[in-house]
């Protein structure tokens, strides 16, 4: 079984749990920054052109056919839509895009539609203020301002004050119109919510194939670094295990996804939803469970759930690892 990461950037662990599996024979990387660390760990790695480029969706389907892969999966927010649309074309040659269908991945990409979907399935949800809101006799601070897509915490600022608003507003405005997001339709608008303030939780959840519920992993966040998880304890929860349950059920996504949740006055409140492998997923495979074992029997036809069992009280945290890049002029190119 060979499968294909794509935009694996500095995800060295990811691929590393991948490459632990014996099904799997070959895990091939692709990124269009040859010094991405991801080339390190892969097997074989590919210079991909950017997403925005019309040639890229040729790029990925030619590396699937020329090494025979069967499992394809991005770790870039950007590139979803584009594989999700793929899905039908990869399967003509037998590769499975790891991916949730389109109207799945439009929910989760655009945060305007995140939020009704959210409001419509009944969960909590911080309240969203229009910017004539924003009028200057507006009290109710702190606001997070945030892109109505989004990817990597570009963008999102928050405001105590109503001058703090204004000078955060443009500048987030600012920083978006610098990122490729810009050149979608409606990739510079932003949304303005209220801070929820609670217990922080980054939740993976996770469906088979078919959309099924296999099961949460729940972890409370105990240090937070430039709006990522960096410290986490791995817990159990009643009641966010059953707004898990409920969530898969009405989103009926493929795969993991990754929450971002925060109870407060014993509500769970939903505050973002990633639907692919999170940054913070090593934490939960740290805890004790294996979604890639558990990807590689969905494809074989032997689901387990032996691979999903994690241990309550486990303390994760990110730290630095630097590499000598050996890769970076062995690395090799479609020509398209």
């Amino acid at each position: 079984m060979n499968i294909l990461i794509t935009s694996a950037g500095r995800r060295n662990e990811l691929i590393s749990y991948f490459k632990r599996n014996s099904d799997i024979k070959k895990v091939i990387v692709c990124d269009m920054n040859s010094y991405a660390t991801a080339f390190e760990e892969s097997d074989k790695g590919y210079i991909a052109p950017s997403i925005t480029e019309s040639k890229y969706e040729s790029f990925l389907y030619e590396i699937c056919k020329k090494e025979s892969i069967n499992i394809i999966f991005t770790l870039n927010d950007l590139e979803l839509p584009l594989l999700s649309r793929m899905k039908k074309k990869l399967s003509t040659i037998d590769t499975i895009a790891l991916v949730s269908d389109p109207g799945i991945i439009d929910i989760c990409w655009d945060k305007s539609l995140t939020t009704q979907f959210l409001e419509d399935s009944g969960f909590n949800i911080p309240t969203t203020y229009s910017l004539n809101e924003m009028d200057g006799k507006f009290d109710s601070f702190p606001v997070i301002i945030k892109p109505r897509f989004g990817t990597a915490s570009i963008g999102i600022e928050v405001a105590s004050s109503y001058e703090e608003f204004n000078l955060l507003y443009a500048y987030a405005k600012y920083s978006l119109n610098k990122t490729p997001i810009k050149e979608i339709e409606g990739g510079s608008d932003l949304l303005i919510q209220e801070k929820i303030e609670g217990v922080e939780y980054a939740v993976d959840i996770i469906n088979d194939l078919n959309g099924n519920y296999q099961g949460c992993v729940i972890k409370k966040k105990i240090g937070i670094r430039g709006g990522d998880a960096d410290c986490v304890i791995s817990v159990f929860d009643e009641k966010i295990e059953k707004w898990c349950k409920l969530f898969s059920k009405k989103l009926k996504h493929i795969g993991n996804v990754d929450c971002d949740l925060i109870c407060r006055d014993n509500e769970v409140y939903c505050v973002d939803i990633n639907p692919r492998f999170g940054g913070a997923y090593p934490f939960s495979q740290l805890s004790g469970i294996d979604l890639p074992e558990m990807i590689v029997s969905w494809i074989n036809k032997t689901p387990t759930m032996k691979a999903f069992s994690y241990s309550a009280g486990v303390v994760t945290a990110r730290t630095e690892k630097y590499l000598v890049l050996s890769k970076t002029n062995k690395l090799n190119k479609l020509d398209l």
